[in-house]
């Protein structure tokens, strides 16, 4: 039977596909034009979403493009915002995307002083369009100064219970497929003991479950001007109703199922419409805002019933939405479906334990896919109650892009629950129509009011003008630059730096060989973005748990280790004392002319040589080798003073002469009092400085806040390559059994999300 009736949709499938190119062209033209413009999908790994007063947020950011669904190649400016619980914007932190990675961290210091905060993560490109995919986070500050208790009682007997018709609504005297959902006062779902459905005159006409995210899909006939009940008995025994509502006379309905190789739409109607879709031409359009499909079918006087096949081969890995066009273009019905056929790389990824110490666990993760993984980790106690993120980086770029609702425990969808597609398909079917609207598709395509960022421009002004033969010496060890410029009058603009904020920036005024101190007004565009943040996604109806009986004087005794950072002599002098013995040394004092510069040198080095048998064939500059068309670059334009010394000496194998320049870091110009012809200007805005991570020194491992909020571990920008693997240590912390959280994306753009279990082999 089910073979007959493959090859009957098939073959409809085949006989209802002519091409129409002028009805093609509106819709198609439109909805290429809707989505043009790429759109960024950002997502952060956050080491967990519950925190201690005095932790840190630690993230890894992800920002992917929609159209390639892989890492975005050229986002670079990423804003990072906290608003409190009001919507009200706490901090705004930018963040350096490289390739579509970038991390950062977020101290939770005194002045959260809320329990709730939001994370929100966007662009500026991203403020073009009208469906947002920003991301957002709930977190909580775990605290003990504060012990909200919340009594409820008046609402712990709220539930909602909804319908929702496939399709958008239900058709009369046909068959027709209901989502059901059930949900408590704190939008989670609620499995019922039993359903019943009733009829007008209460008899009972069928029965219905859910699952435990309270969802389920029920067919069922619905006569003309029929109203059916459904009644739910919660697992407390109370009984809870909703009512459909009166069936449409005329028009059209889909269901949808899913089959091993093919999705089956079931286009379903009634008698009575047939009188007027007879010969009608619907089509089917299939899409997901990066590619779309155009399937065809006629209305006969006789079917109610149209079946049409899609080949999952022919599918785009994700969402699929099926809107369904009426003759006049006008969409009538719409479904979201979920494809999945590529291979699941997170399975790929394994953990091992390599040896274990008193106070240490060395950890390796293998990379067991033939693709390049970027991913990061985080490690938290086994029974951790830190960790509540609402997506996945799977959830977060093949679902969130295109629904409107939030989902309840979205990790389940993508784990090896054999249930997991079914009960996927009963969630899709309760979201309705999706994000994308078609008014907007057809009337408002989005126009590019805000431009896509790249770094920092900072527009340098001067009080006074520079003459013609006077430059500006642009110098910044925190930020690598070193300009040598000739400005317009008395103004120019650094374009497109990543300054961090924080830094400095140092300028001299040069005449010749002669330096002036000379102090500009800086101003920053593309530093910050406005934001704001979407109140309907904060929990209005949240309830409040009651923290540790013992928390108090765990938060009392709290020692947060501050950053420590190592600082070592420079290894110039070791490294010339290092070269062969053949080689020949000069100091400034025997390099320095009047109005020389590094490349100066070069070039009148290279000149002495030229007529030697050892002609120059290669230059350092700190011991790291410069190509030929560096040498001339205003990076060499800076006085020889800067210059601590250089060697040169033949090749071992050859007859060329190799080059060896040293160049004194700032410290030391500083000390020998060069930089007291720079004038110093403070950077208050720019990029965020990453800090390498470091773990609280907590006063106890095994008390109760450490046990449910504490950390152990986190590690971000982790690149394995295929077959490989990566070697690194964490602290045990008294554990005896850890969870480790594994977010990332292949090389081809497979993402990655699993989580595993450790467990440290230490005796307690």
């Amino acid at each position: 039977m089910k073979k007959n009736y493959i090859i009957l949709f098939l073959t409809f499938a085949l006989f209802y596909l002519p091409t129409a190119a002028q009805e093609l062209k509106n819709i198609d033209s439109l909805y290429s034009n809707y989505f043009e413009n790429t759109r960024e999908i950002p997502f952060l790994h956050l080491n967990k979403t519950s925190f201690i007063s005095g932790e840190e947020i630690w993230f890894q950011a992800y920002v992917l493009e929609q159209n390639s669904n892989k890492l975005h190649p050229t986002t670079s400016n990423l804003y990072v915002s906290v608003f409190d619980d009001q919507g009200i914007l706490k901090q705004q932190q930018l963040v350096n995307i490289k390739n579509g990675i970038g991390n950062g961290n977020i101290a939770i210091d005194s002045s959260f002083t809320k329990r709730t905060y939001y994370l929100k993560a966007s662009t500026n490109w991203m403020r073009n369009f009208k469906e947002d995919n920003a991301y957002t986070q709930k977190i909580k500050v775990v605290s003990s100064e504060k012990k909200e208790i919340t009594n409820k009682s008046s609402q712990k007997n709220y539930f909602d219970f909804q319908l929702f018709p496939e399709g958008g609504h239900l058709i009369a005297d046909a068959k027709n497929s209901i989502g059901l959902l059930i949900k408590d006062i704190d939008n989670n779902g609620v499995k019922i003991k039993k359903g019943v459905i009733k009829n007008r005159k209460g008899e009972i006409i069928g029965q219905f479950s859910n699952n435990d995210f309270g969802l389920s899909v029920k067919n069922i006939f619905v006569p003309k001007n029929e109203i059916l009940t459904f009644e739910a008995t919660l697992p407390s025994g109370k009984i809870i109703e909703k009512q459909t509502p009166f069936p449409k006379e005329n028009g059209i309905t889909i269901n949808v199922k899913r089959f091993k190789e093919h999705f089956i739409l079931n286009i379903i109607t009634n008698k009575i419409s047939l009188k007027v879709l007879n010969s009608k031409k619907y089509r089917i359009f299939v899409h997901n805002t990066r590619s779309f499909k155009n399937l065809y079918f006629t209305f006969n006087k006789k079917s109610t019933n149209y079946l049409l096949g899609l080949n999952k081969k022919d599918l785009p890995n994700g969402i699929n939405i099926i809107t369904v066009f009426n003759e006049n273009n006008t969409p009538v019905l719409e479904r979201l479906i979920y494809n999945e056929f590529n291979e699941d790389i997170s399975e790929k990824i394994n953990t091992n334990i390599l040896k274990t110490t008193t106070d240490s666990l060395f950890v390796s993760i293998s990379n067991n896919s033939n693709q390049k993984i970027k991913i990061s980790t985080s490690f938290l106690p086994l029974k951790s109650k830190a960790n509540n993120s609402k997506h996945t980086i799977k959830s977060a770029v093949l679902l969130k892009p295109y629904i409107k609702g939030n989902i309840e425990n979205v990790s389940y969808y993508f784990s090896n629950n054999s249930n997991r597609l079914k009960n996927l398909d009963a969630l899709l079917l309760t979201q309705g129509w999706s994000k994308y609207d078609w008014n907007s598709i057809f009337n408002s395509p989005p126009k590019t009011n805000f431009n896509f960022k790249n770094g920092i421009d900072i527009t340098v002004k001067f009080n006074q003008s520079i003459k013609p033969e006077q430059t500006v010496l642009v110098f910044s060890g925190d930020n690598n630059i070193i300009k040598n410029i000739k400005p317009t009058n008395n103004t120019f603009i650094l374009k497109n730096t990543f300054v961090k904020k924080n830094t400095n920036i140092e300028f001299t005024l040069k005449e010749k060989n002669i330096k002036y101190k000379i102090t500009p007004a800086l101003s920053f565009s593309r530093n910050r973005i406005y934001d704001v943040l979407n109140l309907d996604i904060t929990d209005k109806k949240e309830m409040i748990e009651l923290e540790p009986s013992k928390f108090k004087n765990y938060y009392n005794n709290v020692i947060v280790l501050d950053e420590v950072v190592v600082k070592t002599k420079t290894k110039h002098d070791n490294e010339v004392k290092g070269l062969a013995s053949s080689f020949r040394f000069r100091e400034p004092k025997d390099i320095i002319f009047p109005g020389s510069t590094l490349s100066d040198y070069i070039f009148f080095f290279a000149k002495e040589k030229s007529s030697t048998n050892h002609p120059l064939s290669g230059v350092f500059l700190n011991n790291e080798q410069i190509t030929k068309e560096n040498i001339y670059s205003p990076l060499f334009d800076i006085d020889l003073e800067e210059v601590r010394g250089v060697a040169y000496g033949n090749v071992p194998i050859g007859n060329g002469t190799l080059l060896y320049i040293y160049s004194y870091s700032r410290d030391e110009l500083r000390k020998l009092n060069i930089n007291s012809k720079f004038s110093r200007v403070n950077i208050n805005v720019g990029f965020a400085s990453a800090k390498e991570y470091y773990t609280p020194k907590y006063p106890s491992y095994s008390n109760e806040v450490y046990i449910n909020y504490g950390a152990i571990f986190w590690k971000p920008n982790i690149s394995i390559d295929s077959n490989n693997s990566m070697k690194f240590s964490i602290p045990i912390n008294n554990q005896k059994e850890m969870k480790l959280f594994i977010e990332g994306i292949t090389s081809k753009g497979n993402l990655i999300s699993t989580q595993k279990i450790i467990a440290t082999q230490l005796k307690i």
